[in-house]
């Protein structure tokens, strides 16, 4: 089984858990709602005894809400870090690099550049090490500035900024 499809099964099987926590959570809203006209009518009625149980199980309630609504949000991150992942080994799939030019910029989803596949290692010594100065001038240069010749690898990452802006428009952070 290639890498892919195991981790498209355990995107599946983390979306099923979300599916289902979500479907937990509207339950556990309505029944919150329901709880608190009841309270609010027992208030109403001056019924100090059923305002008490109400009360309890209202915390109880809002509880058990807390725990699911975090339940959903960390499987929320853990499908957006398997969608990145699901994403990046695509890309870089043996059958895809067939098809990819050199130089040629893969573009995630609105429109971000990603990565920059390039197949030039004429400037690179024998060991794949740069010298002192050729790394202080690597570090310091942004990725728009860095010349073709002295890109490392066949791949590198065009700005670390797409890459987290990338991943909040994952999230669906929509306010940026």
């Amino acid at each position: 089984m290639s890498k892919i499809s195991e981790l498209k099964d355990r995107l599946r099987e983390q979306e099923a858990y979300y599916a289902s926590a979500c479907v937990q959570l509207s339950a556990l809203n309505i029944q919150m709602e329901q709880l608190a006209k009841r309270f609010e009518r027992a208030e109403e009625k001056g019924q100090k005894s059923f305002r008490y149980s109400l009360r309890m199980r209202m915390a109880v309630l809002e509880g058990v809400r807390n725990m699911f609504y975090e339940f959903a949000s960390l499987k929320a991150n853990v499908i957006s870090r398997l969608r990145h992942e699901i994403l990046i080994e695509h890309v870089f799939s043996e059958a895809n690099m067939a098809d990819l030019n050199d130089s040629y910029p893969i573009f995630g989803r609105y429109g971000l550049p990603l990565f920059m596949v390039g197949n030039n290692n004429e400037d690179e010594e024998e060991d794949g090490e740069l010298d002192e100065e050729e790394e202080d001038d690597y570090l310091t240069e942004t990725d728009e500035e860095l010349p073709r010749e002295r890109r490392r690898g066949n791949y590198y990452i065009l700005s670390e900024y797409y890459l987290i802006l990338y991943s909040l428009l994952e999230l669906g952070v929509s306010d940026i």
